[in-house]
């Protein structure tokens, strides 16, 4: 019986170390954030002449094949 109680503090205590481990990595990756495929920022209006240009492109993939 005396045994349990060292083992379940162990066992909270490796678990926590996984929990902070993990939160960490996720705060690292989130903060990760890369710029837009069209090379702007994230959330900014992309031009007209841009959108066309995405546009065309994306139909030139379709027709290739791409889904």
């Amino acid at each position: 019986m005396a045994e349990e109680p060292k083992q379940d503090k162990k066992k909270i205590k490796v678990l926590e170390r996984e929990l902070n481990r993990k939160d960490k990595a996720l705060a690292e990756t989130a903060g990760k954030k890369g710029p837009s495929d069209l090379g702007g920022t994230r959330g900014r209006p992309i031009s007209h002449p841009d959108r066309r240009e995405a546009v065309k492109l994306i139909d030139q993939a379709r027709a290739a094949g791409a889904r």
